[in-house]
């Protein structure tokens, strides 16, 4: 192969290299037509996991918390993992963010915090700390539901997240029920 041929090679390597790089970290957004309709009638399972999403945390002050964007997503957990609860199954949540900001907490963290503080009880919620991107939010989760075997799971994100998000997951064998946290458009 000449040098000029293999060069090539590698410069097409590293691009693609790149663009699945820059998908992962939710750089190049993936558009997606499909409208997520907000869950108000979930078939609840016997064993069901919620899983939310984090967002990258802010420090305001000396506290590390979620930007308001990603309010909604805690809020929207928190109601169905009531609706859960009020089918008399078992209902866990887990949410899933490491720290890729570097504040020195963890996403899923903030995130439990915030359920404790709207009424869920904390040994129903699990935690992810690795993920620093959509694709490691998948990853990561994985392990954590293949260990948990729920009958049914709801991925919770926002609207605009949850086609990149579902697709990760499905590309690592999971088939949640997509949750979008945000009003329609």
């Amino acid at each position: 192969m000449s040098s000029l041929r293999k060069r090539a090679w590698i410069e097409v390597f590293c691009l693609l290299v790149a663009f699945v790089y820059l998908l992962s970290c939710s750089i190049l957004p993936i558009y997606d037509t499909r409208d997520f309709p907000q869950l108000t009638h979930v078939p609840w399972k016997a064993k069901n996991v919620i899983v939310v999403l984090g967002m990258r945390s802010q420090l305001r002050g000396n506290r590390v918390v979620l930007p308001d964007i990603a309010v909604p997503r805690v809020l929207e957990t928190a109601r169905l993992f009531r609706d859960c609860k009020k089918a008399s199954a078992t209902c866990l949540i887990l949410a899933s963010g490491g720290d890729p900001a570097h504040h020195g907490v963890a996403e899923s963290d903030v995130i439990e915090g915030d359920l404790i503080n709207l009424g869920v009880p904390k040994e129903d919620i699990l935690t992810e700390e690795k993920s620093n991107t959509t694709y490691e939010n998948a990853k990561f989760s994985k392990v954590i539901l293949q260990r948990e075997m729920p009958d049914l799971t709801v991925l919770v994100t926002s609207r605009p997240h949850l086609p990149r998000a579902l697709g990760l997951f499905e590309w690592f064998g999971m088939h949640p029920l997509p949750a979008p946290a945000d009003k329609g458009k």
